[in-house]
């Protein structure tokens, strides 16, 4: 055995048993109580700090088995009076984990699950909203806050039973996926925005004969769409400033498209 492939063997060897250490350690770790607690905390101090709201869990439980946790009783109060009805509540929201190296991010989402979410929107006559702020600031040159916070995989993703109520009108919610990437990487031009946006809009009006239909992104995603809706080029979504948490109506008027609010 040559010098070259003599040391080639050593590093083999110690890097696979490096693996099965970090392996080994992977699996005693998600069964402490320490990994459970810090699940749960991260599951609420997240979505606290990405919608601004207060976040309550009724019941929380985690299956080291199969990296599953399961919130019960899951609700995210807005800036709705007490009385109010939350601005989501879900009865279920399981997230099933998938553990990577410590060389690429500890963890992704394997699936995530929200059953029978209720969204309630309130928009008081001054127009706010009792959507909050977040609590995480994007900065320039910088991930937005829910970048930072949720710059996660999810292989796959189930939204079931759900209901947007918008004043008096509640609308159903359901909706699945796979391969959803939250994260900042890279940059489209305004023209691809408004190509994305074309294909939402168009994805959308299959759903509008059975009742209105929600539509949630980043702000500057939802201005190019309402461009879009009114038959505008893309670049003039910059017409439409929207503030975080803002809630706009795009309608029709006599078979015309219109901004019903915004």
């Amino acid at each position: 055995m040559t010098r070259t492939r003599k040391i080639l063997t050593i590093v083999a060897a110690s890097l696979a048993g490096l693996a099965l250490v970090v392996a080994i350690a992977g699996i005693l770790v998600v069964q402490t109580d320490w990994f459970r607690h810090m699940v749960r905390e991260k599951i609420v101090t997240s979505v606290a700090e990405s919608t601004g709201g207060k976040v309550d869990v009724a019941w929380f439980t985690f299956d080291w088995r199969h990296l599953r946790a399961q919130v019960r009783g899951f609700v995210i109060h807005g800036l709705e009076p007490r009385t109010a009805a939350p601005l989501l509540r879900a009865n279920l929201v399981q997230i099933d984990l998938k553990l990577l190296s410590p060389f690429r991010g500890f963890v992704d989402i394997d699936y995530l699950l929200i059953d029978t979410p209720q969204a309630n929107l309130i928009v008081y006559p001054d127009g706010r909203t009792n959507i909050p702020t977040p609590k995480v600031q994007s900065k320039s040159h910088d991930k937005s806050g829910v970048e930072s916070v949720v710059d996660l995989a999810i292989g796959r993703f189930d939204l079931r039973n759900g209901t947007v109520t918008y004043g008096d009108r509640q609308s159903k919610l359901n909706a699945s996926g796979a391969n959803l990437r939250a994260q900042g990487d890279g940059l489209e031009a305004v023209a691809q925005v408004g190509e994305r946006t074309d294909r939402v809009l168009k994805r959308a009006a299959a759903f509008l004969p059975d009742g209105d239909v929600a539509l949630v992104a980043h702000g500057h995603v939802l201005r190019v769409l309402t461009a879009r809706w009114l038959g505008l080029e893309a670049a003039d979504g910059a017409l439409f400033p929207l503030t975080p948490g803002g809630v706009g109506v795009l309608d029709t008027d006599e078979g015309r498209r219109v901004l019903r609010s915004w």
